[in-house]
């Protein structure tokens, strides 16, 4: 598919370059806070395992923290690493060739690129640091949900959109 052909799958082609620097500050972001997070917590001078943001905003608390993760989702399949690492890069691969070379509407797109810029901040993560780093701890009403980061944030709207146009785009 060729330039034009890409551009006309969007209705405003200047959509597609707003969604593309959009996704590339949310991964300079996610890639600077986790970078922060290694510097601050990780060194051996440092004495701090968590900075609260709130405590019992409604019930719920938040705090930065640092949490390395092996594994994929809540850590499992820690000691499968570096296939999982195979594994996002040929999803990574995938999602692009299905974005460039498929005529993609525009409720896909925004999904699957949150999606792809999701897994590319972790599998930065990876090859950078040996692991991903997870930094945002909510805890609601007393229970811990798990750390997670920007990037896992990124893949976890980019699904549930893809679920939403799914429902309500039946044709």
């Amino acid at each position: 598919m060729s330039s034009p052909e890409i551009a006309r799958t969007f209705k405003h082609p200047s959509l597609l370059w707003i969604a593309i620097v959009g996704c590339g500050v949310l991964l300079a972001t996610d890639m600077w806070s986790k970078h922060l997070a290694h510097v601050y917590f990780n060194g051996e001078t440092s004495h701090v395992s968590d900075i609260t943001v709130w405590r019992h905003f409604l019930g719920i608390d938040f705090a930065i923290t640092y949490l390395p993760n092996r594994g994929a989702a809540w850590g499992w399949l820690a000691e499968w690493q570096y296939p999982l690492l195979v594994v996002r890069l040929a999803t990574v691969a995938s999602l692009c060739a299905y974005l460039f070379l498929c005529r993609v509407r525009m409720g896909y797109s925004l999904p699957v690129l949150l999606i792809v810029v999701g897994a590319i901040g972790n599998i930065l993560d990876t090859l950078i640091y040996g692991y991903v780093i997870d930094i945002l701890l909510f805890t609601f009403w007393g229970s811990e949900f798990a750390v997670f980061n920007l990037a896992d944030s990124a893949i976890t709207a980019g699904v549930v959109l893809l679920i939403i146009q799914a429902c309500f785009n039946r044709n």
